[in-house]
């Protein structure tokens, strides 16, 4: 009896996700299926955000970014296997990180004590007695993502691999980040692998979207409701508390047991 009235009660309640990106459809699909009444919105007209795809020239499935789907977890695996499993193409994936003007630079990522010795000469005896020196215990200290970078590989691969980039896709510098950005960021290992050793792994054999599309779907049958095109334009609050959420014109209530997932 308790079980039930608490499914009865959970129906009741409603959450409001804002992205449909692969957070966003994720959190929407799982709480559709818990039988939460669910409202996901999105700015653009297609689902996906970073992690859609589109068709551009003669190329029909293009990816906003390098995506590949992995997880340790087996219970993950299942699903992308049972429900996902014809749009991937599992494998084991090596990454390499490009620079150079013409982009003809190429050093393994992640990077690793071995990959060093493609390194030229000077600059690798260089970050070999910059990483002789590391504190593990001013790492442990970090108070920002530069500080436990700066510790971890050295400040040669810092400045080489893992300040731009960061501050491009974030918009803050390394001094503004924590440091607990940085450990699931940043890996530096001791021997070269590929990109998620002992991992589940696969990319889309149709673009990353086509995986997210089919989570849209699958939202929508669980009784989901989808809005494109809804761009969030403002928050309303009192006392600390999110009363209202703003699209345009439009104001949508929140009550008191309402949830708000943002990504």
């Amino acid at each position: 009896m308790v079980k039930q009235a608490k499914k009865k009660s959970d129906k009741k309640r409603k959450a409001f996700v804002i992205g449909a990106g692969m957070s966003g459809l994720s959190s929407a699909l799982r709480m559709a299926e818990l039988g939460l009444e669910v409202t996901l919105f999105e700015k653009d007209s297609t689902v996906g955000g970073m992690a859609g795809s589109f068709a551009w020239g003669e190329f029909p499935h293009m990816d906003h970014g390098p995506h590949i789907f992995h997880t340790p977890d087996e219970r993950q695996a299942k699903i992308w296997d049972t429900e996902y499993g014809d749009l991937f193409y599992k494998n084991e994936f090596w990454g390499k990180n490009v620079k150079g003007e013409k982009f003809d630079q190429y050093y393994d990522y992640p990077l690793s004590i071995d990959s060093l010795r493609d390194f030229p000469e000077d600059a690798r005896v260089k970050i070999l007695r910059e990483i002789s020196h590391l504190d593990e215990t001013r790492k442990a200290e970090a108070k920002t993502y530069r500080e436990y970078v700066l510790e971890l590989v050295g400040p040669t691969l810092m400045e080489m691999f893992f300040i731009r980039y960061p501050q491009k896709l974030w918009g803050v510098t390394v001094d503004e980040m924590t440091a607990n950005w940085a450990p699931k960021r940043v890996n530096f290992r001791r021997s070269k692998g590929h990109f998620h050793a002992g991992q589940w792994s696969a990319v889309g054999k149709y673009g990353a979207g086509k995986v997210l599309e089919r989570m849209a779907e699958k939202f929508v049958e669980q009784g989901g409701v989808l809005r494109l095109n809804t761009a969030l334009t403002g928050i309303e609050k009192r006392d600390d508390v999110i009363t209202a959420l703003v699209f345009g014109k439009e104001r949508v209530a929140v009550g008191p047991s309402g949830h708000i997932v943002s990504t």
